[in-house]
Parts: structure tokens; sequence; C-alpha cells
């Protein structure tokens, strides 16, 4: 799309026709920052003067948006054909001058035209009179601002002297946008055809006659300087081939290459001590033309060199800074080894490398096998080519080989005539690595080759953008089908080798397929495969278009309807190049591809036309129908037969021919299909009859794409687009509020301007700032409508990110069992069950109850016994088979004992409790595991066990003995009982003491420093006291188990925490204390006093032990109680109204209990601990879970 401003349309010599409304070209977004979506096309007709015959006969957009036209028939007051070149406002199509000839049939501008400098233009007019000095030709430059009036002369021209010097006169441009004009047969005084190569500064021109002084010129008859063409090399500098020069001197033809200062250029006379030349008759030094090197060097070709035999040939290089002057030799450059030879035309690689080929070079006494050959690129070169240095082929007459450089510095030498065997003329292509010299002989081992007479293998290699090529072998032999032809993929750091087969190959199956006709490289590195005769299942020459990727390739049967767009109708000549000048496949600069196919039939129309847009990443298979096409309204239309062109915009023109009478042009855009019938609603047409063609690449000021016409008038195809954005939204990222399942999201509204007058264009958006946004990802669509309705968008994503997945939920305790009748549950399920008996399994359903996920992998809850029958244990588990391990120990009978723990649920989401004695339960949800969660729990399973009598689940630290008082034991996890072997950073494990010898308690932390906080607590001698906890690992994936008095351990592992997981264990440590002689972490809340029975104290968590000052949604906390006055129980839960739940229970006075749990925080990060009977309390901080 063009960034210059637009203007409104009113000039004289336009006539506004046929304006297209185009509901059909339409865009629809895909989410891109700004895509057009919608864009209407007008057909203007620019027509000539007075007295124009060929108006609009060359057409040349510039770079600033002006144009040239010329009218070499052009006739003035006086004269005929005195010829044209105006030069147009690109803004209001208005004249901004004219330039003419005086004469007749001085058919000004009918020569070739270029733009120079910053949107010059120089002109050539080959037939214009120098007074009376007919035909002498003239070379004008023309300012493309302010232009040029009035006529041709010496005072504003570049001119020639004599009759026909301008005959074959040539414009290039240089690197740095100076120009030179060459004139091959211009005449010095009376040296007939000197020639001469004139510099002409591209932003100020050149007037007068040519001369010596201000061009390179000739002293001989027919030096014709110039005459093989100038190469432009890439630094900007020149170097004239002139392979005709002899300088007048008694030694005809022996050529001179002569490098120029793009700068400045070059004038004089061509000579030995400017150029590089031959020395003996026709020598013609680069008549094999000069090539410029990738790295500003260049070399010259001289295949018609004699050095120590007749025509040897010899490749030159020379320095792209200074140039080459000297007398061609085998000292300076790389020569043939026998008469004929004629060493060699030169592939420029993408490395700065080249290859010299010599397909007439003679391997002894073997003629013509060929020889390739790599040279250095960054210096001169001496040397004689040989089979020690080339690659060469083995047979007469094989000649080797011509080069294709590839786009990743390597290259391909195809030999057409290569013999396999007795099968002559099968062919060869032969991968090179370019990065230096690859000698070798051609051979079915390292080339892809023909396995019969004529199969040609190699008729042209096409490069991919991506490094790799395709080998087109359209006379390739499928069986007995003749030239049923062959396209063949190859890597391009590997090559390609074998016989050309369908498993290699994308081949035709009838006879003269001619499988491809062309390969199309696209910008993606992907390509089209043109096969205008392929006979489509059947049908003869219906055509087909292949998409293949540029990685792999395609091979297979051409037969196969999956892989090509084709005709279905004889003749259809899908993908036909059949008019030479255009290009019926288009590569966009997108990576997609626009197909012409201006001979298909549609069901009603023959020959109506069609074209087509392929995807360049997955390409297009069927038929060619107005469902995946642009068709033609009628027969013979052939619509875009005159040539479809890439315009700046990235779209396509294809110039139609008529629709009643009138021709038009279509605007196909780049970025997907236009489908359906060409009429006035997507095509723009002219008003009279004849032909539109040649669409121009460059937009005009006014975004007009400008064709020429047969008729006498310019064709100006304007693009009305939708405004353009200024500023466009960027992607947008928040986090849900906890809880939340949407979030108000606010935004700047982008801005955007129409094109017409700069005015800013209204812009809504969809949803609007300030909406609520759901959580996932929602695309914002902005359009922005100018005063005619057309409209662009623009969009951006808003993602909604939804607050972080806890690894536990922590949940207010809610009661689920209940076996005595005096107690409820949250729901009044599972209530008043009554007791349970020794060795009996009852199976309590959790999930969906009490706050708990329906898809709830683990539920984390309080069991409590009460007044067992006698000493026993309690086992809470996935029901099915009960694991050996407890969950819950009571120590004598009529004891009331609790334990927090993680329990995996079943399938149905429930868990079976087991109970080894008579006894009375409760359970109270605490939280759960969600099953996004990384905690992992896993069947319950003792990995420590110091009785004799006890096992673990693996026969490893089993009956490891009593633990002494004050000692610790270390504890392998990892790699046990479910738990993995590295990246674990916690573990739930159920610890119990056996037995002990009096009071004490238990820590369980990472081995080293033992931290002032207690795991588990034990009241008395003989006690059988079990604990929850999440502990920390150590680096090595053990725990260290402290106990103060000399007691019997069990260890059970019921989960663990992975590391990357979001839960936090931490090193164990004290939070509050009542007691004066215990101490907390940071001495806060220690020493408070004996809590009072039927009372809270709130207890501060967050900002200290470790956790977080925010962001913590619960605390994973060992709470004890100490000496309490009586039987009860303690509630940990949120500030506010107390749940009916217990986190802890004490049977008797002077019982010291412990019990880790799951905490859920209070807003302010404090937990309320209310306690049913006084007593003295601590509790630990062992880890937390963040919101």
């Amino acid at each position: 799309m063009s960034t210059r401003p637009h203007h409104p349309v009113s000039v004289w010599g336009r006539i506004a026709v046929a304006m297209a409304t185009a509901a059909a070209l339409i865009i629809t977004a895909a989410p891109t920052l700004q895509a057009e979506t919608s864009q209407t096309v007008t057909g203007d007709e620019i027509l000539g003067p007075g007295g124009s015959a060929q108006f609009g006969s060359t057409l040349l957009v510039l770079s600033n948006g002006n144009y040239v036209v010329t009218d070499p028939m052009h006739d003035g007051a006086f004269a005929t054909d005195i010829g044209a070149i105006y030069l147009y406002d690109g803004t209001d199509d208005s004249v901004i001058s004219r330039i003419t000839g005086t004469q007749s049939n001085d058919r000004v501008g009918n020569g070739l035209i270029a733009e120079v400098g910053d949107s010059n233009v120089v002109v050539v007019s080959r037939n214009w009179a120098n007074g009376a000095t007919p035909n002498a030709g003239a070379a004008t430059w023309i300012d493309g601002v302010t232009g040029l009036n009035g006529t041709v002369a010496p005072s504003n021209s570049l001119v020639g002297e004599a009759t026909g010097d301008a005959g074959d006169t040539r414009i290039t441009v240089l690197a740095n946008g100076n120009g030179l004009v060459s004139w091959r047969n211009w005449d010095r005084g009376g040296v007939v055809d000197a020639g001469a190569v004139t510099w002409v500064p591209g932003n100020t021109g050149i007037s007068g006659p040519v001369s010596a002084s201000n061009s390179l010129v000739g002293s001989g008859d027919y030096d014709r300087v110039g005459g093989r063409g100038v190469a432009v090399l890439t630094n900007g500098n020149y170097v004239v081939a002139s392979p005709d020069w002899d300088g007048g001197g008694p030694v005809e033809r022996i050529g001179a290459a002569t490098w120029g200062d793009g700068a400045v250029g070059a004038t004089g006379e061509v000579s030995a001590a400017n150029s590089l030349v031959g020395s003996t008759i026709d020598d013609r030094v680069g008549i094999y033309g000069i090539t410029a090197l990738a790295n500003g060097h260049y070399v010259v070709a001289s295949g018609w060199w004699d050095g120590p035999f007749a025509n040897v040939g010899a490749v030159t290089w020379g320095d792209g800074e200074s140039g080459l002057v000297g007398v061609v030799s085998a000292a300076n450059s790389t020569i043939g080894q026998s008469a004929d030879d004629s060493t060699g035309t030169v592939t420029a690689l993408s490395n700065g490398h080249y290859t010299v080929s010599s397909p007439l070079w003679d391997d002894g006494s073997t003629e013509n096998v060929g020889a390739v050959t790599w040279v250095d690129g960054s210096g001169p070169s001496s040397g004689v080519v040989t089979s020690s240095n080339s690659l060469i082929g083995s047979t007469s007459g094989d000649e080797v080989g011509t080069a294709t450089a590839l786009t990743n510095g390597n290259y391909v030498v195809t030999s057409v005539e290569w013999s396999n065997g007795s099968a002559a003329g099968a062919g060869a292509a032969t991968w090179r690595d370019g990065s230096g010299p690859a000698p070798g002989v051609v051979s079915v081992a390292n080339s892809l080759v023909g396995g019969q007479t004529l199969d040609r293998v190699g008729m042209r290699v096409t490069p991919l953008t991506n490094g790799n090529y395709v080998v087109e072998s359209a006379h390739w032999a499928n069986g007995a089908n003749t030239r049923a032809g062959a396209a063949t993929w190859g890597s391009g750091t590997s090559g390609v080798a074998g016989l050309v087969s369908p498993s290699n190959s994308f081949v035709g199956v009838n006879v003269d397929d001619f499988v491809p006709r062309v390969i199309v490289p696209l910008t993606n590195g992907n390509y089209l495969i043109s096969s205008p005769h392929l006979d489509s299942f059947g049908v003869t020459d219906s055509g087909a278009v292949t998409w293949a990727d540029g990685e792999v390739g395609v091979v297979g049967s051409s037969l196969d309807g999956t892989v090509s767009l084709y005709g279905d109708s004889p003749n259809d000549l899908i993908g036909s190049e059949e008019i030479p000048e255009f290009h019926d496949i288009v590569a966009l600069p997108n990576g997609n591809a626009i197909v012409v196919s201006s001979d298909w039939d549609s069901d009603t129309h023959t020959d109506a036309g069609a074209i087509t847009w392929i995807d360049g990443t997955t390409g297009l298979a069927g038929p060619v129908s107005a469902s995946n096409s642009l068709i033609g309204p009628a027969a013979s239309y052939r619509l875009g037969q005159n040539g479809p062109n890439v315009i700046e915009s990235g779209d396509v023109i294809a110039a139609s021919s008529f629709l009643d009478g009138r021709y038009g042009a279509t605007l196909m855009v780049g970025d997907r299909p236009t489908v359906g019938v060409a009429t006035e609603s997507n095509t723009a047409f002219g008003s009279g009859a004849g032909l539109a063609y040649d669409p121009q690449p460059l937009l005009t000021s006014d975004d007009a794409v400008l064709l020429r016409t047969i008729n006498n008038r310019v064709f100006a195809v304007r693009i009305d687009r939708g405004p353009e954005f200024t500023s466009v939204g960027a992607n947008i990222s928040v986090t849900a509020a906890s809880g939340a399942s949407t979030a108000a999201v606010s935004f700047t509204t982008p801005t955007a301007f129409d094109l017409r007058d700069d005015t800013t264009s209204s812009v809504a958006c969809l949803p609007a700032s300030g909406s609520a946004f759901p959580i996932g990802t929602t695309t914002v669509t902005c359009t922005a409508t100018d005063a005619g309705g057309l409209t662009s968008e623009t969009t951006f994503d808003v993602t909604v990110v939804g607050p972080a997945a806890s690894e536990i939920v922590s949940l207010t305790p809610g009661r689920v069992f209940a076996s005595r009748s005096t107690d409820e549950t949250v729901d009044g399920l599972f209530e008043g069950e009554g007791r349970i008996a020794g060795g009996d399994v009852v199976e309590v359903d959790i999930a969906g109850r009490s706050g708990v996920a329906g898809d709830a992998k683990a539920v984390v809850m309080n069991v409590t016994a009460i007044n067992p029958s006698g000493r026993g244990y309690v086992t809470v588990s996935p029901c099915g088979d009960r694991p050996l391990a407890s969950s819950l120990n009571y120590g004598s009978a009529g004891a009331v004992v609790g334990n927090e723990l993680v329990a995996k649920l079943s399938g149905t989401g429930s868990v079976c409790v087991f109970t080894s004695a008579e006894t009375d339960l409760t359970i109270d949800v605490v939280g759960y595991v969600p099953s996004t969660s990384g905690v992992v729990s896993v069947d319950p399973a003792r990995v420590y066990a110091t009785r004799a009598s006890d096992e673990t689940v693996d026969g490893e630290q089993e009956a490891t003995g009593r633990i002494s008082a004050g000692e610790s034991v270390e504890v392998d996890i990892v790699g046990r009982a479910g738990v993995p072997g590295s990246g674990v950073g916690a573990v739930v494990m159920n610890i119990t003491a056996v037995n002990p010898s009096g009071r004490g308690y238990v820590t369980v932390s990472p081995c080293g420093d033992r931290p002032l906080a207690s795991s588990l607590n034990y009241g008395s001698a003989g006690a059988v006291v079990g604990n929850e906890l999440v502990a920390k690992l150590s680096a090595d994936g053990t725990v260290c188990v402290f106990s103060s008095a000399s007691t019997d351990l069990t260890v059970d592992v019921v989960g663990y925490v992975p590391s990357s997981s979001a839960a936090r264990s931490l090193d164990p440590a004290r939070v509050y204390a009542t007691r004066s002689g215990d101490a907390t972490v940071d001495g806060d809340q220690q020493g408070v006093g004996r809590v009072v029975a039927g009372s809270f104290v709130e207890v501060d968590i967050a900002g200290r032990a470790g956790v977080p000052a925010s962001g913590v949604g619960a605390v994973v906390m060992n709470i004890t109680a100490v000496n309490p006055s009586g039987r009860g129980y303690v509630t940990v839960s949120p500030c506010g109204d107390r749940p009916l739940a217990s986190s802890l229970n004490y049977g008797s006075a002077g019982a010291v209990v412990g019990n880790e749990l799951v905490a859920k925080l209070s807003a302010d990060g404090t937990v309320c601990v209310f306690s049913s009977a006084a007593t003295d309390l601590t509790v630990d901080v062992v880890g937390y879970i963040p919101t």
C-alpha cells in the first residue's frame, strides 16, 4: 500500500469510467496487526493530447509516484511523427512537462527508458535527427519532479552526430543510481561504428554530442565499444565489454574489457593502457561476457582467446575497485588445455566465488568431455583446466556442463549430453560444494541421471530461495512414454543422485506431457511445478500446477489429483507461459502465488480464462473452477492473458481483453483468494476496445496502477483503500482475580486516517475497552471507517490468565463423616453411622462435598479416633487392596487421637477407612489436591521401621532397631514408594512413635542443623502417637528424624511435592509459643501465656519463618497442645465464624498431642486457633501454598 498522500482526482485529459464497488474484494482480516478490509477499484483513461498517435507506447512509473509516457508518433503542427515525452504528476495526472522532436520522423521517445538517480529518467530517441543528419539519435535526461519542456537538442540531450549512431543504443543503471548510455554503432568522425559508452550522472544528466571527452570510445572501425554490454558491479562501478575492439591496430578483434568508476565514469579511448586486452587476432576478450561477482569484483570470459593453442579460452579475474589493465595470459587467467577448449562460461556463486564451464574441453584424446572448474573469487587466479581441479565427463560428447548457482553458495552442474553407458544424451545433474574445488567425474554415484537415450536430464535447474533446488527434465521418458518429463528436488547441502524415477521425482505419465515446463520458486522456499501440456486424467493438454514443499519436494505421478491444480477440458493449458513476455505464474512477496490460465474453459464458455490464488504454504488441489478462482465472464475473454504483475502493495493486477468491447484489469489481493466471475464488481474496465497490458509494478502517488493500451491512451486502475492505522494495539495479558472468571481490561483505541484527505477516521473496537474479558485469549478487532465507507482492520489479543492453580486448595474445615449420633456433618450425609467394628472398612464419599472439587485427586483431612476399644491404628487409602501403613495410631482404650493427612482418592472420589480396633471416628476435610496440581499423592507405603515385626515396601531400612534418646536417623525417600529419583522438593509422610521411653517429641527436617520445632509429640511412656506432615528433603533426597526420647518409629510415605511445584516446603520454624520457656523464630508471639478454655488466639503467619508477606493462600503447620486441662480439641481456621470441625484432639488432662495440618489463611495472613479446654500451644510452620 502506498504511503504517499492521496488527493482528489479531477484533471485534464482523463475520462472516469466504470467504478467497481467491489463487495467481492472485501478482505476479511486474519489476526494481524493491520489488514486492508475493503477497497474499490476505479478505471480511468488518460488520453493522449492532440496530435497523439502512439500515446502510451512506453510507460514508466517513477519511485516518487510521477510517471513518464512516450508517444513516438506524435505529430507536431508542421511535421509528422516528431514524437513526444510527457512527465505526469502522479497525484492528479496533470502534465508536468512535454519535450518533443522538431522534424518529421524524429520519433522522440521510441527507444529505451530507465529511471536513474532520485526518480529521474533517461529516454532514448533512436531516430532523432541532428539538424540535417537523420537518425543520429539522442538520450535525454529529465528531472522526475520538474520535468523538461521544449524540443530535443544538443543543449538538453546527449546526441549522436552521424546517421545510425543510436541504432542499438542501450541504457544501463548502476548500483549507485547513475546511468550509462551505450552507443555501439556510434561513428567517431570517419571511424565507422567505433562505439561509445557515456556515463550519465543520475541527478544532473548530461548533454552535448557524444565524444571522447565525455565517453569511453573506440578508435578503429567496428570497435563497437560496449557491444557486448556492460557489467554492473555491486559496488557501483562497472566494466565495458568490447570484444570487437582492435583500436585500428594491425591485429584485428583482439577485444577489450574496460573498468569504469561508477561515481565519475570512464572517458577517452579504449587502449591497452586502461583495459584488459587480447594479443592475437580474434582473441575477442570478453566475448563470453563479463560477470559481476557477489564481492564486488568481476571476471572476464574470453572463450576465443588463443594462448598456447587456438581458441583455448581464458577467464580473467579483475579487481572491482580499480580494474585490471594488461594482456590476457596464462599468468593471469584460468585457461583451457587443448585447442578449441573454449574456456569458459562464468557462473557467479552467492559466496563471491565462481565457476568456469568448458563444455568443449578435451580430456587428452577424448574430445568434448567438458569440464566445470571452481575458482576462488577473492583474488587473481591462474592455471589450466584439468581433471585434477574440475568436474569432467568421461565420454566424448558429454559436454560437461552448465553451472547453476544456488542461493546457499553451492552449485549444480547440468550436462544434458552426458551418456549413461549406451544411452546417449541421458543427461546428468551434479551437485557441488561451492566453498572450494570439487573435482571428479560425472557418474550415477554422484549425479541425478537419465537411463534412456535422449532423456536429457538437467535441461534446467531452478534454485529455491531456501538453498535447495529442482532439476527440470522435460524430455525424460517414463518407460516407453517419451518426453513425459520429470521434476526432481535436490538438497542444496548434499544434492541428489541416482536414476530419475517416480520414487524421487514428480513425473509425467503420457507422451509429451513435458513435465515441467517451468519451476516457479516461492519466496517462502516452496515451489510450483507448471506442466501446461500434462494430460490430466487423459484430457489432452489440460495442464496442471503442482505445489511442492521446498524442504522435501514432491514425488510420484502427475495423475495424482490430490496434489495439483488442474484443468478438466482439452487445451486448458493450466500453468502455461505460451506468451513469452507475460508470466502466467506470479510468485508474490508474501510466499503465495497467482496462476493465470487464460485458455481455461468454463462449463459454459470456451477460453473464458481463470486466475487462481494459491496458498504458498499448502498449495491448492483440484480442478480450476469458479469456487477457487476468478473466472472470465464470456467465451474468448481469456482473463489475464495480457499479463499479471505484482504491484508494490503485494497484490496483483491482471490485464484482461474484452467485456462488451472494453478492456479491463482485475485486482487480485495477495493474501487470500478472489473467486467468482470477473464483472464490474471486481474489475475496472476502460471505455474502448483493444488491449490493456504490461501493468506497472510501482503505484503512482494516487495509488494508481498504470497499463499500456493499443488505442492511444493509458489505462489507470486506481485502488481506493480503507483508512491507514497510525497506531495499533499491542497484545495485552492480565491475570484474573482469585475466583474470578473474567477481568475488566481497558486499552487505548488505535487511531487511523482517511487516505483521501488525511483526516482522522472513526475507529470502533469489539470488544470495547473496559469490557469484561473471559479467561483465555480474545481477539479484539478495531475497525476504522473513512468518509467513503471503506474500512480497515487491526487486531490484537487480550489474554486473561486464570488465577494460579493451587497445588493444594485450602478450605474452611468441614466434617464429612461422624459415627456418633451427637455429631453432625456439613451436608447431613455420613452422620450417625454408628461405631466402627475392629477390622471393618468404611467407604466415605469425598469429591463434591464440603468444597472439594469433583475431579480432585487427593484430599487433606483430619481423622480422629474417639474412645477406641484398645490399642490400634487407622489406615486411610483408595479403596482396594489395603496398604501396609498406618494413617493414625491410638495407644490405649478410651483415647481421643487425631491426625491430619493427605489421602489419595479412589476413582469414584472416595476413600476407604480401616480401623484395627472398634472405635468412633470423625473426618474433617480441610483441603484438597486439584487434578492440575503438581503435588502427587501415592498409595501409603512404609519406608522406615525400627521393629523386627514391621516391614517396609522394598525391604530397605526395616528392623533398624529402636532410636536412642537424642539420636537422629537419616531416612532415604527419593526413588522409593513411588517417589521419583529426582525433581522432588518435599515428601508427605505419616510418622508414628511407638512406645517411647517417656514424654518427648520428634523433629523431621532436612539433614543438617536441627530447627527449633517439633513434628510429633508424645505425652507419656508407652504411647503410640502419629502425625502426617510435609517434610522438606535434603539435597540427596533424605530426611533426618530426631527423637528426644528413646522410641520405635515407623515412616509411611503418602505423597510428594515436585521441586517445580508452587507449594513450598520450609525448614520447620516456630511462630507461636505460650510457655515462657519456648522461643519463636523471630521473637514475636512467644511466652504469650496459656490459652483460656473456649477462647481464640490469632497467630501471625504471613511474612514470618520464610512465608512471603503476600500471595499466600494457606500454611502447612504443626500444632501441639501441651498439658490441656481436660479432654477436648483445637480448631484452626481463618478468623471469623468457627467451623464444625477439629484440627487436633486431646484425650485427657496433661497430654501432649500434636498434628500437622494445612490451614487456610485469613485475608490479613493470620489463622485463628480455638481450644475447647485450657492448654499451652506451640505452632511450627513447615511450608506454605501460594494463592
